[in-house]
Protein backbone atom coordinates (compact mmCIF):
# COMPACT_ATOMS: atom_id res chain seq x y z
CA UNK A 1 0.00 0.00 0.00
CA UNK A 2 1.44 3.36 -1.02
CA UNK A 3 1.35 6.40 1.27
CA UNK A 4 0.47 9.68 -0.37
CA UNK A 5 2.53 12.60 0.94
CA UNK A 6 1.01 16.04 1.08
CA UNK A 7 3.27 18.56 -0.57
CA UNK A 8 1.45 21.83 0.27
CA UNK A 9 -1.15 23.55 2.43
CA UNK A 10 -4.72 23.54 1.32
CA UNK A 11 -6.36 26.90 0.66
CA UNK A 12 -8.36 26.69 3.88
CA UNK A 13 -5.24 25.97 5.94
CA UNK A 14 -3.45 28.90 4.32
CA UNK A 15 -6.33 31.24 5.11
CA UNK A 16 -6.36 30.07 8.72
CA UNK A 17 -2.62 30.78 9.04
CA UNK A 18 -3.06 34.23 7.50
CA UNK A 19 -5.93 34.98 9.90
CA UNK A 20 -3.85 33.92 12.91
CA UNK A 21 -0.96 36.13 11.77
CA UNK A 22 -3.34 39.07 11.29
CA UNK A 23 -4.71 38.62 14.81
CA UNK A 24 -1.19 38.47 16.27
CA UNK A 25 -0.20 41.62 14.39
CA UNK A 26 -3.34 43.35 15.66
CA UNK A 27 -2.42 42.42 19.21
CA UNK A 28 1.20 43.45 18.75
CA UNK A 29 0.71 46.90 17.20
CA UNK A 30 -0.76 48.59 20.31
CA UNK A 31 2.12 47.20 22.36
CA UNK A 32 4.65 48.53 19.84
CA UNK A 33 2.95 51.95 19.87
CA UNK A 34 3.08 52.03 23.67
CA UNK A 35 6.78 51.18 23.61
CA UNK A 36 7.43 53.94 21.07
CA UNK A 37 5.47 56.46 23.12
CA UNK A 38 7.34 55.47 26.28
CA UNK A 39 10.67 55.81 24.49
CA UNK A 40 9.72 59.23 23.09
CA UNK A 41 8.55 60.40 26.52
CA UNK A 42 11.81 59.21 28.11
CA UNK A 43 13.83 61.06 25.45
CA UNK A 44 11.72 64.16 26.01
CA UNK A 45 12.17 63.94 29.77
CA UNK A 46 15.91 63.53 29.28
CA UNK A 47 15.93 66.67 27.12
CA UNK A 48 14.32 68.82 29.81
CA UNK A 49 16.69 67.35 32.38
CA UNK A 50 19.69 68.31 30.23
CA UNK A 51 18.28 71.81 29.82
CA UNK A 52 17.63 72.19 33.57
CA UNK A 53 21.17 71.00 34.35
CA UNK A 54 22.54 73.42 31.74
CA UNK A 55 20.90 76.24 33.68
CA UNK A 56 22.71 75.03 36.81
CA UNK A 57 26.03 75.02 34.98
CA UNK A 58 25.36 78.47 33.53
CA UNK A 59 24.59 79.80 37.02
CA UNK A 60 27.74 78.16 38.42
CA UNK A 61 29.82 79.92 35.76
CA UNK A 62 28.16 83.36 35.88
CA UNK A 63 26.59 83.59 39.33
CA UNK A 64 23.14 84.24 37.90
CA UNK A 65 20.38 82.70 35.79
CA UNK A 66 19.77 84.01 32.27
CA UNK A 67 16.64 85.99 31.51
CA UNK A 68 14.18 84.58 28.99
CA UNK A 69 15.72 87.20 26.74
CA UNK A 70 18.48 89.75 27.08
CA UNK A 71 19.07 93.03 25.29
CA UNK A 72 21.56 95.82 25.77
CA UNK A 73 21.97 98.82 23.52
CA UNK A 74 25.58 99.78 22.87
CA UNK A 75 26.83 102.79 20.90
CA UNK A 76 28.00 100.67 17.99
CA UNK A 77 25.96 97.48 18.21
CA UNK A 78 23.00 95.73 19.72
CA UNK A 79 23.58 92.84 22.09
CA UNK A 80 20.53 90.59 22.24
CA UNK A 81 19.97 86.98 23.17
CA UNK A 82 17.59 84.35 24.57
CA UNK A 83 18.11 82.07 27.56
CA UNK A 84 18.42 79.09 25.22
CA UNK A 85 21.24 80.79 23.35
CA UNK A 86 23.00 81.46 26.65
CA UNK A 87 23.01 77.78 27.71
CA UNK A 88 24.35 76.46 24.37
CA UNK A 89 27.91 75.85 25.69
CA UNK A 90 26.41 73.70 28.46
CA UNK A 91 24.62 71.36 26.04
CA UNK A 92 27.74 70.95 23.84
CA UNK A 93 26.66 73.48 21.21
CA UNK A 94 29.59 75.90 21.34
CA UNK A 95 29.75 76.13 17.55
CA UNK A 96 26.16 77.38 17.33
CA UNK A 97 26.84 79.98 20.00
CA UNK A 98 29.95 81.11 18.11
CA UNK A 99 27.81 81.52 15.01
CA UNK A 100 25.60 83.90 16.99
CA UNK A 101 28.46 86.05 18.26
CA UNK A 102 29.56 89.15 16.35
CA UNK A 103 33.12 90.30 15.71
CA UNK A 104 32.68 92.87 18.49
CA UNK A 105 31.85 89.99 20.87
CA UNK A 106 28.21 90.92 21.22
CA UNK A 107 25.37 88.44 20.89
CA UNK A 108 23.27 88.26 17.74
CA UNK A 109 21.03 85.25 18.29
CA UNK A 110 19.27 86.00 15.00
CA UNK A 111 22.38 84.77 13.13
CA UNK A 112 22.02 81.31 14.71
CA UNK A 113 18.24 81.02 14.43
CA UNK A 114 18.08 78.25 11.77
CA UNK A 115 20.09 75.63 13.68
CA UNK A 116 17.86 72.70 14.62
CA UNK A 117 19.06 71.37 17.99
CA UNK A 118 17.74 67.97 18.99
CA UNK A 119 17.99 68.79 22.71
CA UNK A 120 15.32 71.44 22.08
CA UNK A 121 13.03 69.10 20.09
CA UNK A 122 10.40 66.68 21.40
CA UNK A 123 10.62 63.48 19.29
CA UNK A 124 6.88 62.79 19.66
CA UNK A 125 5.71 66.16 18.31
CA UNK A 126 4.53 65.98 14.68
CA UNK A 127 3.35 69.60 14.45
CA UNK A 128 6.42 70.78 12.47
CA UNK A 129 7.81 67.72 10.65
CA UNK A 130 11.08 69.34 9.59
CA UNK A 131 11.54 71.13 12.96
CA UNK A 132 11.53 74.57 11.35
CA UNK A 133 9.23 77.52 10.73
CA UNK A 134 9.61 79.45 7.47
CA UNK A 135 8.66 83.05 8.09
CA UNK A 136 9.71 84.11 4.60
CA UNK A 137 11.93 82.96 1.73
CA UNK A 138 14.98 84.25 3.58
CA UNK A 139 13.93 83.67 7.21
CA UNK A 140 13.86 80.09 8.47
CA UNK A 141 13.70 79.52 12.22
CA UNK A 142 14.49 76.33 14.15
CA UNK A 143 11.66 75.01 16.31
CA UNK A 144 11.56 74.65 20.07
CA UNK A 145 9.57 72.35 22.36
CA UNK A 146 10.71 73.56 25.78
CA UNK A 147 9.94 77.12 26.94
CA UNK A 148 11.42 78.52 30.14
CA UNK A 149 9.40 79.84 33.09
CA UNK A 150 9.56 83.64 32.77
CA UNK A 151 8.94 84.02 36.52
CA UNK A 152 12.20 82.17 37.20
CA UNK A 153 14.18 83.34 34.15
CA UNK A 154 13.08 86.92 34.75
CA UNK A 155 14.22 89.28 31.98
CA UNK A 156 13.99 92.27 34.31
CA UNK A 157 15.82 91.04 37.43
CA UNK A 158 19.16 89.25 37.74
CA UNK A 159 19.06 86.48 40.34
CA UNK A 160 21.05 83.47 41.45
CA UNK A 161 19.53 80.00 41.26
CA UNK A 162 18.44 79.94 44.91
CA UNK A 163 17.21 83.55 44.99
CA UNK A 164 15.14 83.00 41.86
CA UNK A 165 13.22 80.16 43.55
CA UNK A 166 12.57 80.96 47.23
CA UNK A 167 9.95 78.21 47.38
CA UNK A 168 12.66 75.62 46.65
CA UNK A 169 14.33 74.42 43.48
CA UNK A 170 12.73 70.97 43.74
CA UNK A 171 9.30 72.59 44.03
CA UNK A 172 9.55 74.93 41.03
CA UNK A 173 8.91 74.28 37.34
CA UNK A 174 11.67 75.85 35.25
CA UNK A 175 11.12 74.23 31.85
CA UNK A 176 7.74 73.41 30.28
CA UNK A 177 6.52 71.83 27.04
CA UNK A 178 4.78 73.30 23.99
CA UNK A 179 4.09 72.13 20.45
CA UNK A 180 6.60 73.25 17.88
CA UNK A 181 3.74 74.77 15.90
CA UNK A 182 0.45 75.55 17.62
CA UNK A 183 -2.52 75.83 15.25
CA UNK A 184 -5.56 77.15 17.07
CA UNK A 185 -7.57 78.44 14.13
CA UNK A 186 -10.49 76.05 14.63
CA UNK A 187 -11.12 77.41 18.13
CA UNK A 188 -10.73 81.08 17.30
CA UNK A 189 -6.97 81.46 17.75
CA UNK A 190 -4.28 81.96 15.18
CA UNK A 191 -1.13 79.97 14.53
CA UNK A 192 1.92 80.23 16.76
CA UNK A 193 5.36 78.78 16.01
CA UNK A 194 7.63 78.17 18.99
CA UNK A 195 11.26 79.05 18.32
CA UNK A 196 14.35 78.80 20.52
CA UNK A 197 16.10 81.86 19.03
CA UNK A 198 13.11 84.20 18.87
CA UNK A 199 13.68 87.53 20.61
CA UNK A 200 11.18 90.42 20.91
CA UNK A 201 13.43 92.54 18.72
CA UNK A 202 13.16 90.19 15.74
CA UNK A 203 10.35 87.77 16.59
CA UNK A 204 7.98 86.79 13.77
CA UNK A 205 5.00 87.06 16.13
CA UNK A 206 3.66 86.31 19.61
CA UNK A 207 4.07 84.04 21.47
CA UNK A 208 7.16 82.73 19.68
CA UNK A 209 9.60 83.73 22.42
CA UNK A 210 10.87 80.65 24.29
CA UNK A 211 9.06 81.24 27.56
CA UNK A 212 5.80 80.60 29.39
CA UNK A 213 3.93 82.31 32.22
CA UNK A 214 3.73 85.74 30.56
CA UNK A 215 0.23 86.59 31.69
CA UNK A 216 0.84 85.33 35.22
CA UNK A 217 4.05 87.37 35.34
CA UNK A 218 2.07 90.44 34.26
CA UNK A 219 -0.50 89.85 36.99
CA UNK A 220 2.09 89.36 39.75
CA UNK A 221 4.99 91.66 38.99
CA UNK A 222 5.26 95.40 39.57
CA UNK A 223 4.94 98.04 36.89
CA UNK A 224 8.68 98.71 37.21
CA UNK A 225 9.49 95.06 36.50
CA UNK A 226 7.21 95.02 33.48
CA UNK A 227 8.86 98.16 32.18
CA UNK A 228 12.27 96.61 32.73
CA UNK A 229 11.17 93.58 30.73
CA UNK A 230 9.93 95.59 27.77
CA UNK A 231 13.42 96.05 26.28
CA UNK A 232 13.51 98.85 23.76
CA UNK A 233 9.75 99.20 23.37
CA UNK A 234 9.17 95.58 22.36
CA UNK A 235 6.46 94.06 24.52
CA UNK A 236 7.51 90.50 25.40
CA UNK A 237 5.26 88.15 23.50
CA UNK A 238 2.25 90.35 24.31
CA UNK A 239 1.67 90.10 28.07
CA UNK A 240 -2.07 89.60 27.69
CA UNK A 241 -1.73 86.77 25.19
CA UNK A 242 1.23 84.57 26.01
CA UNK A 243 1.20 81.31 27.94
CA UNK A 244 -0.28 81.49 31.43
CA UNK A 245 -0.13 79.05 34.34
CA UNK A 246 -3.33 80.01 36.13
CA UNK A 247 -5.96 79.06 33.53
CA UNK A 248 -7.21 75.78 32.14
CA UNK A 249 -6.92 74.16 28.74
CA UNK A 250 -9.86 74.51 26.40
CA UNK A 251 -12.60 71.97 27.12
CA UNK A 252 -10.98 70.57 30.29
CA UNK A 253 -10.18 71.34 33.91
CA UNK A 254 -6.47 70.65 33.43
CA UNK A 255 -3.94 73.52 33.58
CA UNK A 256 -2.27 72.20 30.41
CA UNK A 257 -3.02 70.02 27.39
CA UNK A 258 -1.70 66.50 26.83
CA UNK A 259 -1.87 64.44 23.65
CA UNK A 260 -1.53 65.68 20.10
CA UNK A 261 -4.50 68.00 19.42
CA UNK A 262 -6.30 67.79 16.09
CA UNK A 263 -5.54 70.27 13.33
CA UNK A 264 -6.65 73.72 14.40
CA UNK A 265 -7.39 72.71 18.02
CA UNK A 266 -4.14 73.67 19.75
CA UNK A 267 -4.92 76.00 22.66
CA UNK A 268 -2.06 78.55 22.59
CA UNK A 269 -2.55 80.06 26.05
CA UNK A 270 -1.64 76.85 27.89
CA UNK A 271 1.31 74.48 27.67
CA UNK A 272 0.88 71.35 25.53
CA UNK A 273 2.73 68.02 25.48
CA UNK A 274 2.04 65.31 22.87
CA UNK A 275 2.31 62.65 25.58
CA UNK A 276 -0.11 61.23 28.14
CA UNK A 277 1.37 63.64 30.72
CA UNK A 278 3.10 67.02 30.82
CA UNK A 279 6.91 66.82 30.72
CA UNK A 280 8.72 69.41 32.85
CA UNK A 281 12.15 70.30 34.18
CA UNK A 282 12.50 71.39 37.80
CA UNK A 283 14.82 73.91 39.35
CA UNK A 284 16.91 71.20 41.01
CA UNK A 285 17.97 69.87 37.59
CA UNK A 286 15.56 66.93 37.46
CA UNK A 287 12.95 66.04 34.87
CA UNK A 288 9.56 64.48 35.50
CA UNK A 289 6.01 64.14 34.21
CA UNK A 290 2.83 65.63 35.65
CA UNK A 291 -0.54 64.03 34.97
CA UNK A 292 -3.49 66.16 33.81
CA UNK A 293 -5.31 65.30 37.04
CA UNK A 294 -3.17 67.84 38.91
CA UNK A 295 -5.21 70.77 40.18
CA UNK A 296 -4.80 74.28 38.82
CA UNK A 297 -3.89 75.47 42.34
CA UNK A 298 -1.05 72.95 42.65
CA UNK A 299 0.25 73.66 39.16
CA UNK A 300 0.14 77.40 39.85
CA UNK A 301 2.10 76.94 43.09
CA UNK A 302 4.73 74.88 41.26
CA UNK A 303 5.16 77.52 38.53
CA UNK A 304 5.21 80.63 40.70
CA UNK A 305 8.60 80.44 42.45
CA UNK A 306 7.98 82.89 45.28
CA UNK A 307 4.35 82.72 46.44
CA UNK A 308 5.14 80.61 49.52
CA UNK A 309 2.36 78.12 48.81
CA UNK A 310 3.12 74.45 49.55
CA UNK A 311 2.46 72.01 46.72
CA UNK A 312 -0.71 69.95 47.02
CA UNK A 313 -0.91 66.21 47.59
CA UNK A 314 -1.67 65.75 43.89
CA UNK A 315 1.87 66.81 42.89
Amino acid sequence: MRLRLRSAFTLIELLVVIAIIAVLIGLLLPAVQKVREAAARMKCQNNVKQIALALHNYENATGKLPGVWFEAKAPAAQDFSTWMFEILPYIEQDAVRTQGMTTSNTRSVFAAKSNVLQTFICPADASAPDNTYQESATRIWASNSYPGNVMVLDPAVTRSLVNAMPDGTSNTVVVGHVLKFCDGQAIGWGTSPNLWASHPWNAPGAPTNPGFGWQTYKNLRTTAQLAGSTRGGNTPSNWAYGYTVSGTASGSNAPFTVGQPGDGFCFPSTLTAPHSAMVIGLGDGSGRTVTPSVSVATWYAACVPDDGTPLGNDW
